[in-house]
């Protein structure tokens, strides 16, 4: 009955934004005059519109930023994010400055205005869902030329990306990048490691013997995608039963570093390397470049893993059950060569809900047998 209420609330949220969305388009869409300003062989200034918060998609952003400096070395880039991804891209020597978008009106309309200030020659928007204050806020940026995902009847956007749900997320960014007549398109991800945390992870792991490291993230953005405790220790206690010559080394918020250290006093083994100094995101990224096999439900750690070229094993959700396809494998996957993909078990129903640590443990221990 939960489900249902759930379900039922969900599918009128999203009528609803849909609405809002139209009406938005309505008030708002309106012809962009600075258009016949716009000279592709003279771009100076792009500025990206990022803030949906979400550390992966950042990540594989990354790899615009590249491009767009080696066709337009003189260009500045600007980023507006939310709060959590600035980590990814703030030692990125391709971004000039970031801004932070709050969803307050008063101080987006005064960021607005700032922005427009800057006198960009180009948007790029990766906003899928325009509602008014998002649209309203873009406008007053006041660029020449905008390009976007999904606005192919917008007046205001000059290009747009369309028909990509079949393909991988970076194929909306190449579609981007072609846009500017950028070729032969490099989409691997850029990820800069911080000095500070490079450190103590260095001073952690000195004195540790030097077997090789699995580096294990249970948790993600939901209840939903990540491990519970019960299972991780399962297969936690299986991997070091079954594996030899391997030490295990967890991933987790500051927020999960109680239930972490439990757990390892729990299983009680010295090969199990409990860093309790995590603190963000950059010494994560730190601890999974010392790692030779990164474990994650979580595509923000599968994207980082990507990015730097580690050996991984993905959980993803099953993408087909009865006629539903949710497409999320064709777009999140890893992106990589050497990660392996470990799918939770299929979905009963729409209704059904899957935690990601519902999958086949000795087909997980097989993989990371040949990827160790």
């Amino acid at each position: 009955m939960l489900k249902k209420i759930h379900n039922l609330h969900r599918k009128y949220r999203g009528k609803r934004v849909e609405i809002k969305e139209k009406l938005s388009k309505i008030i708002f869409d309106k012809k962009n005059n600075r258009e016949k300003e716009f000279d592709l062989d003279n771009i100076q200034k792009i500025l990206f519109l990022r803030y949906d918060d979400k550390i992966g998609d950042m990540v594989v952003t990354t790899s615009m930023f590249r491009e767009i400096k080696k066709k337009y070395p003189n260009c500045k880039i600007d980023v507006v994010l939310k709060t959590k991804t600035d980590c990814i891209i703030d030692e990125n020597p391709y971004v000039e400055k970031i801004y932070r978008y709050t969803k307050n009106i008063l101080k987006d309309y005064k960021l607005s205005k700032a922005l427009k200030s800057n006198n960009y020659d180009l948007v790029f928007s990766f906003v899928e869902k325009m509602r008014g204050k998002e649209m309203f806020f873009i406008r007053n940026i006041e660029a020449k030329l905008y390009i976007g995902i999904n606005r192919k009847n917008y007046e205001f956007f000059r290009y747009s990306v369309e028909n990509y749900e079949n393909y991988h997320v970076t194929y909306r960014y190449k579609q981007m990048l072609s846009f500017l007549n950028i070729e032969n398109i490099n989409i691997n991800y850029d990820l800069y490691l911080n000095n500070n945390s490079e450190e103590k992870v260095k001073k952690f792991f000195k004195n540790k013997d030097k077997s090789k490291i699995i580096c294990i993230n249970p948790y993600g953005a939901s209840k939903y995608r990540q491990f519970r405790i019960d299972k991780l220790k399962e297969i936690t206690q299986r991997i070091l039963k079954e594996i030899n010559e391997v030490n295990v080394i967890f991933l987790f918020p500051p927020s999960k570093k109680g239930e972490i250290e439990l757990l390892v006093k729990e299983i009680n083994d010295k090969r199990i390397y409990f860093f309790d100094d995590i603190k963000n995101i950059k010494d994560s990224i730190s601890i999974i470049n010392r790692s030779d096999l990164i474990i994650s439900p979580d595509t923000s750690i599968v994207h980082i893993a990507s990015g730097l070229d580690k050996n991984q094993i993905a959980i993803y959700e099953q993408d087909f059950y009865e006629k539903k396809n949710s497409k999320n494998i064709k777009t999140w996957n890893p992106n990589s060569l050497k990660a392996e993909v470990v799918f939770s078990r299929e979905k009963i129903n729409f209704e059904d809900r899957v935690y990601a640590d519902e999958i086949d443990v000795n087909e997980l221990i097989k993989i990371i047998k040949e990827k160790i």
